[in-house]
């Protein structure tokens, strides 16, 4: 994965030579993460915000998809609703994943 600065994709239209890698990288370790994350006993009251954690990393995971496709896309139409799709869900998950780190990081 490139460790240099964030490079913008021109609203779909354009990848870095790392792109292909770097989505293949995040995608492999969200969904590490989340299969790992669905193996373990968690507690009752832990529940709901450990399900939004999950749920915030399976939209990242979503997310990087569909900016992929927005990437590959061959029209202009289909680029901008991938490419809208894919902010949504980034958007999705920041949300989700900012109010479970607070959670967890206040104790609970």
């Amino acid at each position: 994965m490139s460790t240099g600065p964030r490079e913008s994709t021109a609203g779909g239209t354009k990848k870095n030579e790392d792109f292909e890698q770097d989505c293949i990288e995040i995608k492999n370790k969200l969904k590490t993460i989340v299969d790992d994350a669905r193996l373990r006993k968690i507690p009752e009251r832990y529940k709901t915000q450990y399900h939004n954690a999950l749920l915030g990393a399976h939209f990242g995971y979503l997310s990087v998809r569909a900016l992929e496709s927005a990437c590959d896309a061959d029209s202009k139409a289909e680029r901008e609703a991938h490419y809208k799709e894919s902010k949504n869900l980034s958007a999705k998950s920041y949300q989700l994943l900012k109010s479970s780190r607070s959670f967890f990081k206040n104790g609970g």
